[in-house]
Formats: C-alpha cells, sequence, structure tokens
C-alpha cells in the first residue's frame, strides 16, 4: 500500500488535504437528486448519465435531469471526468471531496454502501490517512464483514469529520498571529556555566525547565547537595539574560551578556500555529476507532476469526486493551489465536 504521506512534513499535509476538503463542502447543500446521483456512483465508480438514467421513449425528462446533474456535481468538484461510458457518454467517479461530503451529509454510514465505497475507492486519501492505520482494507471488505462494525466505522468517520470542521471554524476566527518561539542551545549554555561559574555538578543534568509569556528559564540541581542549584533566565521582552544563584543565604543574579547565543529561536507564524492545532485535536486515533466499534458484539467465529487474522487490527487492539477489555478478551479467544 503506498505511504499516505508523501516526503515532507506529515502534519502540514495532513492539515492540508483536510482542510481543503472540509471548507470545500462545507459551500455545498443540496438535497434530492444530486444526493441519489452521487449515492449512485458509490456503487458504479464509473458511470455517464445515459447509465445513470438511460434515455426512454415515452420519458427523456429523467435523462435530461441525470446529465444536467453530473455536469453539476463536476462543477462543484464532488465527482471528476474518469472515462468515457456507454454511446460515449462522459463517465464520472467521486473525488474526495464527493466521499467526503457523502459520509459527512448522508445516511451512508447506515446502509452497505460505506462497504462498497471503500471497496470501490480504496486508494481515497481519506481512508488511507484515517481507516488504514488502523485495520486493513482486505479486513473491512471481507463479504463475512459484520455490517454493524461498518457502521461504527462510519460514526468514527462522522464524528472525524465534525471535529475538523468545528475546529477549522474555530481557527478562521482568531486573529492573525506570529509568534517567536525559543528554546536553550543545552551544550553550549551548560559549556558555559562550568567554565564562568565552576559549576562541577552541571555535567550530571538534572534540570527542570519553565517558560511563560514573558521569560523562559532552565534551572539545574545538585543532586548530590538539595541546597544548591542555578537558575538561567532568558527575559524575551527585552532579550536579556541572567544566572541566579544562592550565596550566603543570598540570591545573586549576574547578566549574560550575548544571551542569545546560547537560544535557538523559531518564529511561529499563524499557519504554523493551525497546523500544531488541527494535529493536536484532529490527528487520526486508535482509542476513538477501537471506541467507535466495540459495542459489537464479536462472539460470532466468522467476526473473530476476520479480524484475529488482521495482525495490524490485532496490535492496535492490543495497544487499547486497557479500555475495550471486552472486546480484546473475545477477539482473543477465538481458537488457536496466538497473540
Amino acid at each position: 500500500m503506498i505511504d499516505p504521506y508523501p516526503e515532507g512534513d506529515e502534519r502540514r499535509i495532513y492539515f492540508d488535504y483536510f482542510s481543503r476538503l472540509s471548507r470545500h463542502v462545507r459551500k455545498i447543500s443540496f438535497k434530492g437528486k444530486q444526493s441519489d446521483c452521487l449515492q449512485y456512483l458509490v456503487n458504479h465508480p464509473v458511470s455517464s448519465a445515459y447509465e445513470i438514467s438511460p434515455p426512454s421513449k415515452t420519458n427523456e425528462s429523467n435523462y435530461r435531469w441525470a446529465k444536467e446533474v453530473v455536469k453539476q456535481l463536476h462543477r462543484l468538484g464532488l465527482s471528476n471526468l474518469a472515462a468515457s461510458g456507454k454511446h460515449s457518454s462522459s463517465g464520472y467517479s467521486l473525488t474526495d471531496e464527493g466521499i467526503y461530503y457523502l459520509i459527512e451529509n448522508t445516511a451512508l454510514s447506515y446502509t452497505t454502501s460505506l462497504q462498497d465505497l471503500i471497496k470501490n475507492y480504496s486508494s481515497s486519501n481519506i481512508f488511507r490517512y484515517l481507516v488504514y492505520p488502523f485495520i486493513k482494507l482486505e479486513t473491512l471488505c471481507s463479504p463475512k464483514m459484520d455490517l454493524n462494525i461498518i457502521l461504527g466505522l462510519g460514526n468514527y468517520l462522522i464524528s472525524t469529520f465534525r471535529k475538523m470542521d468545528s475546529t477549522l471554524l474555530l481557527l478562521d476566527k482568531q486573529e492573525e498571529m506570529e509568534k517567536a518561539i525559543y528554546s536553550w542551545n543545552y551544550d553550549k549554555l551548560e559549556d558555559y556555566i562550568r567554565s564562568k561559574y565552576h559549576y562541577n555538578f552541571i555535567n550530571i543534568v538534572d534540570c527542570a525547565e519553565d517558560s511563560d509569556e514573558d521569560c523562559i528559564e532552565i534551572r539545574y540541581f545538585d543532586i548530590e547537595n538539595n541546597n544548591k542549584d542555578v537558575k538561567v533566565i532568558f527575559n524575551k521582552k527585552n532579550k536579556e539574560g541572567y544566572i541566579s544563584y544562592t550565596t550566603n543565604k543570598k540570591v545573586k543574579k549576574n547578566r549574560i551578556p550575548l544571551i542569545t547565543d546560547y537560544l535557538q529561536k523559531r518564529t511561529i507564524t499563524q499557519y504554523d500555529y493551525m497546523i500544531g492545532y488541527f494535529d493536536a485535536f484532529c490527528s487520526p486515533r486508535s482509542e476513538e476507532f477501537i471506541k467507535s466499534i466495540s459495542t459489537v458484539d464479536y462472539y460470532d467465529d466468522d467476526i473473530r476469526e476476520i479480524l484475529s487474522k488482521d495482525k495490524l487490527f490485532m496490535n492496535v487492539l492490543k495497544n487499547n486493551k486497557d479500555r475495550s477489555v471486552r472486546l480484546y478478551e473475545q477477539i482473543t479467544s477465538y481458537p488457536d489465536f496466538m497473540i
């Protein structure tokens, strides 16, 4: 299977992909026959208007409707030209935007259509990002698969999409920002402290780091003498740094010249912030996937056999067995199964 993440920043690629889908689909709203046409493309992944609604000598209105709808769906980006159908008609398939729209806005997850969608559009990055890290395509497409598992999978996808949508709406409302982030260059800083102040205990690193809006600091402790420590403070506002230590029960502060030499600076743009925020709240989580299918009764031998042979799924389940004890015990009790 192709790696869903091309070479590069995985979080950025994930954010760009799903923010594009969400923002695109957010603008689209229709009812009735357009959705019926999208549903048709689920089971017939390369179809023309002629195949969706063939012309009739007695009534051609349905065919004319189908011709207009497939063109509309193409203009909206929910389908694309895939090949020529019958009578040299243009054949259409669902785009990822079309798949996203169907899952989020129709009852697709409550029918066998979701399994058909996965079978016929298995290369969609929606499934590569959100589903295949947890369960194999062959497992989902097995004729013995319990449709309640597919139902749970649909609920997981819908929940994930809604979380993405709400997160992006929140991010869109925030003001533009650009922020400088500092982190210590530990090796250089510690060499300076040892050579300047002869704190040999810093050779044995035992430290704590703290940060707020105005300052960042690092505190080194002497693990052999609890009363001995030294603190390095950097004031972000005036770009000054100090070393703070206690001698004769008095706290002293000495200014560190060229403090920025001991710091690494990185500028966080609004785009960087959005990527990090989106990743924190919307990255695929195995516990959410397992939870969505954990209410199914897995004492059916066919289901237990299918799932127990999927090593990927079993590893995910094992990592979440504390949250899904019943599910884990049911599947791993399948005869001759070894984890």
